[in-house]
């Protein structure tokens, strides 16, 4: 429990040193991202045409929005870091929401 402590305070820490530039919206942007397309990926399994495709739309501008940011700015690899830190993490939320709503039999293997 302490070092998940001390790693969610060197993470603020990091954070709010960014936030002079206003880049921590790139690792809230990676979250959400990876949630819109976890939930693109649902709507495409249960072929919901229009949803998917209206998912597809959100998903694109939030992209677009990302590829403006960090394009600005090509030289700071923080950027990248924040980004893919945030898609990491919302990686791991979804596949966990997504578990919690499965069958206690069909509970994938994790590693």
């Amino acid at each position: 429990m302490a070092v998940g402590g001390i790693l969610i305070f060197k993470v603020k820490i990091f954070l709010i040193r960014l936030n002079k530039e206003n880049l921590k919206n790139l690792f809230l942007i990676g979250i959400a991202e990876m949630l819109v397309l976890a939930g693109w990926t649902k709507m495409v399994a249960d072929a919901r045409v229009l949803m998917s495709g209206l998912v597809t739309i959100v998903n694109i501008f939030i992209w677009y929005y990302a590829l403006s940011r960090v394009a600005t700015k090509l030289g700071d690899w923080r950027l990248v870091l924040l980004y893919a830190l945030g898609c990491a993490l919302g990686t791991a939320l979804s596949t966990w929401l997504a578990s919690r709503k499965r069958p206690a039999g069909k509970q994938p293997k994790t590693v």
